[in-house]
């Protein structure tokens, strides 16, 4: 559980860190009156970056290698899912099949 608030207290410190090193730069957006630049600062937030940064292993070490990404997220989703037992629930119908 410490670790568990000490990530918290460090996760909120550095999204402060980051409010206070892009609040200047959007006071300059703003006071540039420039449309244009505001839809560009938009619409680069809006684009989504995915990367899936570097998982940690079992000895607490982190790693870059694709191979062994692939077998510590293969590992941890054999874990979660469980096997098929064949059955299949009945649902109920939500659409009319007279249409």
């Amino acid at each position: 559980m410490r670790i568990k608030n000490a990530y918290h207290v460090a996760a909120n410190n550095c999204r402060s860190a980051i409010i206070k090193h892009n609040a200047p730069k959007e006071l300059k957006l703003i006071r540039k009156n420039n449309i244009g630049s505001f839809y560009n600062f938009v619409n680069n937030k809006l684009h989504a970056r995915s990367r899936i940064y570097a998982p940690m292993q079992q000895d607490g070490s982190m790693t870059d290698s694709a191979k062994e990404k692939s077998e510590i997220f293969n590992s941890f989703l054999a874990s979660v899912f469980t096997e098929d037992n064949s059955y299949l629930p009945q649902f109920c119908k939500w659409v009319n099949e007279d249409m």
